[in-house]
């Protein structure tokens, strides 16, 4: 795992990144109206990103994650009230477990 610490002048950011990178990677060619770009760019300096490239891969992989988040929500979403049992919130919490474990087994 690596984590950087970023400083800003009022504030500490502590960033954890799971992402290995020894990982091979292919290019890709985006095209992006000017006054968007010029956002991303005050983007990168503003929030210490090194290049456009890693804050538009670090925005693709959040990107990414929310989308895998949304699916388990509405996966144990549709259970809400199914239950022919009442439930604790232990019994709860571990079936949330299972659920997005058996989603990062799918990814």
């Amino acid at each position: 795992m690596l984590t950087v610490n970023v400083r800003q002048p009022t504030q500490h950011l502590n960033i954890q990144c799971i992402y290995t990178s020894n990982m091979t990677t292919d290019m890709i060619t985006m095209k992006l109206d000017h006054q968007f770009l010029e956002k991303v760019d005050k983007a990168v300096k503003h929030e210490g990103y090194h290049n456009r490239t890693e804050f538009i891969r670090t925005a693709l992989r959040e990107k990414l994650d929310k989308i895998k988040f949304n699916k388990a929500i509405l996966e144990i979403a549709h259970l809400k009230g199914k239950a022919k049992k009442k439930v604790s919130a232990e019994e709860y919490e571990s079936a949330r477990t299972k659920a997005f474990e058996a989603l990062e087994r799918e990814s």
